[in-house]
């Protein structure tokens, strides 16, 4: 869903009173603190720069790491706090969007960046890649739909030719994987015992 309504439709799985439903539900999403941060591109007067149609021009800079590591604890908490109830838990992107998180994976960010050079043709993805996907997060100008399915379909040639060599997997023993909350998310709808 496009936004945090789902939480409405997360109580429908929870009882006040027992007997509790017992179908583990999994609510995944994003923790929507930007790494980036657009701000107002200024010429040596402090006025707003415009380019030559006249449109404001804005620089992309990435945020002090500290703040965004203590403010995507911060959410994180407060998520899992709003959702985690009797079989509900919360499982949140450890980084941004779940699209930042494919791009920071070890196991996915190469067919990630191939997959997006594809959809998005016409960006020049070749002198900063992460700084030219933040744009097009802030911008909400990714194609998430149409990368979400050249991805599911390269995976499941992959599982089709079933070559080892080639098969893309992702460790759910390393802890640095951006990917692993999706993981335990379905180890958990799946009746798992795990701690997200």
């Amino acid at each position: 869903m496009g936004s945090t309504a789902f939480l409405r439709y997360s109580k429908i799985f929870q009882r006040e009173s027992v007997p509790e439903m017992e179908i583990p539900v999994s609510v995944i999403t994003d923790v929507d603190v930007r790494e980036y941060e657009k701000n107002l591109a200024l010429d040596e007067n402090d006025a707003p720069k415009k380019d030559n149609k006249g449109k404001l021009i804005y620089d992309l800079l990435k945020r002090d790491i500290q703040g965004v590591t203590q403010e995507t604890s911060s959410k994180i908490a407060k998520l899992k706090t709003d959702y985690n109830s009797q079989k509900v838990s919360a499982f949140i992107a450890p980084r941004w969007t779940l699209e930042y998180c494919i791009f920071k994976s070890s196991s996915l960010s190469s067919l990630f960046q191939e997959v997006v050079k594809v959809v998005h043709s016409g960006t020049n993805w070749y002198s900063d890649f992460e700084k030219a996907l933040a744009e097009k997060l802030i911008n909400k100008s990714l194609d998430k739909t149409e990368i979400a399915y050249k991805i599911a379909k390269r995976l499941e040639n992959d599982l089709e030719l079933k070559k080892e060599d080639q098969k893309i997997t992702i460790n759910s023993e390393d802890e640095t994987e951006t990917l692993n909350y999706l993981i335990k998310a379905i180890k958990h709808a799946a009746g798992k015992n795990t701690s997200n």
